[in-house]
Protein backbone atom coordinates (compact mmCIF):
# COMPACT_ATOMS: atom_id res chain seq x y z
CA UNK A 1 0.00 0.00 0.00
CA UNK A 2 0.71 3.92 0.60
CA UNK A 3 3.55 2.77 3.44
CA UNK A 4 5.62 0.59 0.43
CA UNK A 5 5.13 3.24 -2.17
CA UNK A 6 6.51 5.84 0.40
CA UNK A 7 9.71 3.69 1.32
CA UNK A 8 10.51 3.01 -2.61
CA UNK A 9 10.42 6.95 -3.12
CA UNK A 10 12.07 7.83 0.16
CA UNK A 11 15.00 5.34 -0.63
CA UNK A 12 15.68 6.24 -3.78
CA UNK A 13 15.40 9.78 -2.63
CA UNK A 14 17.84 9.31 -0.61
CA UNK A 15 20.57 7.75 -2.42
CA UNK A 16 20.37 10.21 -4.94
CA UNK A 17 21.32 12.62 -2.37
CA UNK A 18 24.08 11.42 -0.54
CA UNK A 19 26.13 9.74 -3.44
CA UNK A 20 28.26 12.83 -3.53
CA UNK A 21 28.36 13.28 0.57
CA UNK A 22 29.61 9.68 1.13
CA UNK A 23 32.68 9.97 2.84
CA UNK A 24 33.23 12.84 4.64
CA UNK A 25 36.69 13.52 3.07
CA UNK A 26 34.82 13.57 -0.77
CA UNK A 27 31.68 15.22 0.50
CA UNK A 28 33.87 18.69 2.05
CA UNK A 29 34.72 19.18 -1.18
CA UNK A 30 31.43 18.46 -2.91
CA UNK A 31 29.99 22.16 -4.54
CA UNK A 32 30.33 24.72 -1.64
CA UNK A 33 28.45 27.51 -0.88
CA UNK A 34 28.86 30.71 0.50
CA UNK A 35 25.36 30.51 2.49
CA UNK A 36 26.57 26.86 4.28
CA UNK A 37 29.29 29.08 6.08
CA UNK A 38 26.45 31.60 6.65
CA UNK A 39 24.19 28.81 8.56
CA UNK A 40 26.96 26.85 10.20
CA UNK A 41 28.25 29.40 11.88
CA UNK A 42 25.02 30.84 13.09
CA UNK A 43 24.46 27.68 14.78
CA UNK A 44 27.47 27.62 16.25
CA UNK A 45 26.68 30.62 17.80
CA UNK A 46 23.27 29.88 18.66
CA UNK A 47 25.19 26.79 20.84
CA UNK A 48 27.62 29.37 22.79
CA UNK A 49 24.25 31.27 23.61
CA UNK A 50 24.60 34.21 21.14
CA UNK A 51 20.86 35.38 19.70
CA UNK A 52 20.22 36.31 16.27
CA UNK A 53 19.03 39.97 15.98
CA UNK A 54 20.00 40.58 19.64
CA UNK A 55 24.12 39.93 19.66
CA UNK A 56 25.06 40.01 15.90
CA UNK A 57 22.86 41.10 12.30
CA UNK A 58 21.29 38.39 11.04
CA UNK A 59 18.97 38.81 7.74
CA UNK A 60 17.51 35.33 8.12
CA UNK A 61 14.61 34.25 9.53
CA UNK A 62 15.32 32.38 13.13
CA UNK A 63 15.06 28.91 11.82
CA UNK A 64 18.34 29.53 10.28
CA UNK A 65 19.97 29.57 13.87
CA UNK A 66 18.85 26.76 15.02
CA UNK A 67 17.91 24.15 11.88
CA UNK A 68 21.40 22.72 12.08
CA UNK A 69 22.17 23.05 15.70
CA UNK A 70 21.77 19.33 16.82
CA UNK A 71 24.72 19.04 13.96
CA UNK A 72 27.10 21.26 15.44
CA UNK A 73 26.23 20.03 18.69
CA UNK A 74 27.15 16.31 18.23
CA UNK A 75 30.48 17.00 17.48
CA UNK A 76 30.78 20.49 19.03
CA UNK A 77 34.00 23.00 18.65
CA UNK A 78 33.96 26.44 19.02
CA UNK A 79 34.51 27.25 15.45
CA UNK A 80 33.15 24.49 14.27
CA UNK A 81 34.95 21.64 12.22
CA UNK A 82 34.79 19.19 9.11
CA UNK A 83 32.95 16.60 10.99
CA UNK A 84 30.31 19.25 12.21
CA UNK A 85 30.11 20.37 8.90
CA UNK A 86 29.28 17.10 7.40
CA UNK A 87 26.78 16.22 9.94
CA UNK A 88 24.75 19.40 9.25
CA UNK A 89 24.93 18.47 5.38
CA UNK A 90 23.50 14.99 6.43
CA UNK A 91 20.64 16.40 8.82
CA UNK A 92 19.81 18.59 5.63
CA UNK A 93 19.62 15.22 3.38
CA UNK A 94 17.33 14.24 6.41
CA UNK A 95 15.46 16.89 6.59
CA UNK A 96 15.23 16.78 2.81
CA UNK A 97 13.60 12.89 3.42
CA UNK A 98 10.96 14.34 5.66
CA UNK A 99 10.16 16.78 2.79
CA UNK A 100 9.46 14.10 0.57
CA UNK A 101 7.43 12.19 2.62
CA UNK A 102 5.45 14.78 3.50
CA UNK A 103 4.79 15.17 -0.27
CA UNK A 104 3.97 11.40 -1.15
CA UNK A 105 1.68 12.17 1.98
CA UNK A 106 -0.06 15.30 0.44
CA UNK A 107 -0.15 13.98 -2.92
CA UNK A 108 -1.61 10.24 -1.86
CA UNK A 109 -4.22 12.05 0.08
CA UNK A 110 -5.57 14.25 -2.91
CA UNK A 111 -4.50 11.56 -5.65
CA UNK A 112 -3.86 7.99 -4.15
CA UNK A 113 -1.00 5.92 -4.35
CA UNK A 114 -0.26 6.59 -8.13
CA UNK A 115 -0.67 10.24 -7.29
CA UNK A 116 1.74 9.76 -4.39
CA UNK A 117 4.85 7.92 -5.98
CA UNK A 118 4.38 10.20 -9.23
CA UNK A 119 4.84 12.97 -6.78
CA UNK A 120 7.46 11.91 -4.73
CA UNK A 121 9.15 10.38 -7.50
CA UNK A 122 9.73 13.56 -9.18
CA UNK A 123 10.74 15.33 -6.39
CA UNK A 124 13.42 12.44 -5.66
CA UNK A 125 15.08 12.90 -8.63
CA UNK A 126 14.71 16.71 -9.91
CA UNK A 127 18.73 17.49 -10.10
CA UNK A 128 18.58 21.41 -8.62
CA UNK A 129 16.12 19.83 -5.16
CA UNK A 130 19.15 17.34 -5.18
CA UNK A 131 21.58 19.52 -5.12
CA UNK A 132 19.95 21.83 -2.65
CA UNK A 133 19.47 19.37 -0.35
CA UNK A 134 22.58 18.25 -0.61
CA UNK A 135 23.78 21.31 1.41
CA UNK A 136 23.38 23.35 4.59
CA UNK A 137 20.93 25.81 3.13
CA UNK A 138 17.36 27.40 4.49
CA UNK A 139 14.86 26.96 1.47
CA UNK A 140 14.54 23.00 2.46
CA UNK A 141 13.80 23.46 5.79
CA UNK A 142 11.36 26.11 4.99
CA UNK A 143 9.59 23.93 2.62
CA UNK A 144 9.53 21.08 4.80
CA UNK A 145 7.11 23.46 7.19
CA UNK A 146 5.50 24.53 4.76
CA UNK A 147 4.18 20.89 4.01
CA UNK A 148 3.60 20.17 7.10
CA UNK A 149 1.09 22.83 7.42
CA UNK A 150 -0.63 21.55 4.01
CA UNK A 151 -0.80 17.91 4.99
CA UNK A 152 -1.98 18.54 8.69
CA UNK A 153 -4.50 20.70 6.51
CA UNK A 154 -5.57 17.55 4.67
CA UNK A 155 -5.46 15.57 7.16
CA UNK A 156 -7.58 17.41 9.43
CA UNK A 157 -10.18 18.67 6.79
CA UNK A 158 -13.22 17.27 6.78
CA UNK A 159 -13.93 18.11 2.91
CA UNK A 160 -10.88 15.70 1.57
Amino acid sequence: GGCGGAAWVIGGGGSRRRVDLWAQSYGLSREPDDDEGVYAGTSQLFLQGALPYRDYFFAHPPIAAIAYAPAMAYHFTEWGSPTSFMLARYLSVFYSLVTLALIFGIAYNLAGLWGGTIAGGLWAIYGRVIEINRKIMLEGRLVMLSYTGVLLYLCASPVL
